[in-house]
């Protein structure tokens, strides 16, 4: 009975060696997107007749697999992204250019920007915002 109750625990001794062996966590692949700034403000702006404002918004492919913008949604519009289209691997760069049109605008304004790609977070929220001067306004 102690040498059934000896080999048993070598047995579980074992199989728990062999368990712990084999299980190495696998480092997790995943694109990471990460942006320098999330959000411009274009401050005071005096629209003239099709006038145009734009900026642009640099992100870095932080993990490990290659980032893919899949797509990219506005708010409105007035606001219109131009994107990097490749592929972006690990450690490279891309950017996203957003022009926004005030046609019709006068006051605040503060416009989103949903970046969906295959990143570890696969939705992202940029911002742009400002003041539309309106023509009736004097320059002070």
């Amino acid at each position: 009975m102690i040498m059934i109750e000896k080999n048993f625990r070598q047995l579980i001794l074992i199989a728990v060696m062999l368990f712990s062996v084999g299980y190495v966590p696998a480092q997790e692949k995943s694109a990471i997107i990460h942006f320098e700034n999330k959000k411009h403000d274009f401050g005071q702006i005096n629209p003239q007749k099709d006038s145009i404002f734009t900026t642009t918004f640099f992100f870095e492919n932080k993990g490990n697999t290659p980032l893919i913008i899949q797509k990219i949604t506005t708010s409105c519009g007035c606001t219109v992204p131009e994107w990097t289209k490749e592929v972006v691997k690990s450690g490279q760069k891309g950017s996203i250019r957003i022009t926004f049109n005030p046609k019709g605008y006068s006051g605040k304004f503060s416009k989103s920007i949903f970046v969906k790609s295959n990143a570890e977070k696969d939705v992202i929220i940029l911002r742009i915002e400002g003041i539309v001067k309106s023509k009736k306004q004097k320059h002070i």
